[in-house]
């Protein structure tokens, strides 16, 4: 293939990127390495790398909070030819492959992103990074580091099924269906990749509304086709893509309707509680606290990442979404797909 060809011709000056993370899971990664795609590699920290980038945390101000035990490591020109190979797979091209392990370097918070809801559709994990450090190797072969700063750190922790085991074979498998929609130079844009930014913004977020509300935009994303019946269509969706029988769809119909209760209420600024003692499971908005129903929260998140799993394998709708049709045509090839599965479950 003439772009492949071209991808493995590509050379540039060498930049190894490093993203120190902390990471706390109830799983444990390899003591060395896992590699995730050629020049890409998530491993815990050496005593003299762990020293380096700690200094070099430890100088930005202000300072990041955030003490590593895990690094995303990537060469920037190996992993540049794998990201050129795959563009060229989906029949695209790029003009400037002078600058792909800039690219790569630059892009190198968005790649972790991308690793980190990876692993996070997988098993339970809290988080923290904030900046990435390149190694740069100039003429004379001396590496010397620059600094990409954030803006301020990442954390997130969330509720989920614990497992102890992070599946290699379907780590790669989730990286290789959204890869596309964080690769450098060119990435796609269709509902998916709007229902990943959202999902994203569900992670991040520092209130409990917040994270429920990106998560609800998500499940739009990734089901709606029109505005007429929104609750109703979406939950019927999500029933019958999840459900594995008649009682387990009916189940998931209700936490549906459940969950667009509340939302109606978060958005239309209903933040009055009912009487009675404030906890956990009640619904409020003040300027000192912000309580959304743990028991909701809960569904949502659960809901939203089954719903991620099953349609990134889902090869009938990932077809259909990434056509080059109208939004009119793949609204109209989604509401036949859907009503097919309905009448055929």
């Amino acid at each position: 293939m003439k772009g492949k060809e071209k991808s493995q011709k590509y050379l540039g000056r060498r930049i190894v990127t490093y993203v120190p993370l902390e990471l706390f899971a109830q799983f444990n990664l390899p003591i060395q390495a896992w590699k995730l795609a050629p020049g890409l590699w998530i491993q815990r920290l050496s005593k003299k790398i762990k020293d380096d980038l700690v200094a070099k945390e430890a100088n930005i101000k202000p300072s990041s909070g955030i003490y590593p035990n895990y690094a995303i490591k990537i060469d920037c020109i190996v992993y540049g030819n794998h990201i050129l190979t795959r563009v060229a797979n989906d029949g695209k091209t790029v003009s400037d492959y002078s600058t792909v392990s800039d690219y790569v370097s630059v892009d190198s918070i968005n790649i972790t992103k991308m690793i980190l809801i990876a692993l996070l559709l997988q098993n339970n994990l809290k988080f923290a990074f904030a900046n990435s450090h390149s190694l740069y190797e100039n003429h004379s072969g001396v590496s010397v580091y620059s600094r990409e700063e954030m803006s301020g750190p990442w954390w997130h922790c969330r509720p989920s099924r614990p497992s102890n085991i992070i599946d290699r074979k379907i780590l790669n498998k989730t990286l290789g269906h959204i890869e596309r929609y964080y690769r450098p130079l060119t990435w796609e844009v269709n509902r998916v990749s709007t229902a990943l930014s959202y999902f994203w913004s569900a992670l991040i977020a520092k209130e409990p509304n917040q994270l429920f509300t990106n998560l609800t935009i998500l499940l739009e994303c990734l089901l709606s086709t029109d505005r007429q019946e929104l609750s109703h269509k979406v939950s019927e969706r999500a029933a019958i893509i999840l459900g594995k029988d008649n009682n387990d769809r009916l189940t998931i119909y209700k936490d549906m309707k459940e969950i667009y209760s509340q939302r109606s209420k978060i958005v239309h600024g209903e933040g009055v509680p009912a009487k009675g003692l404030i906890h956990s499971e009640k619904f409020m908005v003040t300027p000192k606290y912000i309580f959304c129903p743990k028991s909701l929260r809960i569904k949502v998140i659960r809901i939203s990442i089954d719903l991620l799993n099953t349609l990134l394998n889902d090869n009938e709708y990932v077809k259909i979404i990434r056509s080059s049709k109208s939004e009119g045509k793949i609204n109209q090839a989604l509401n036949e797909l859907f009503m097919k599965r309905l009448f055929h479950h």
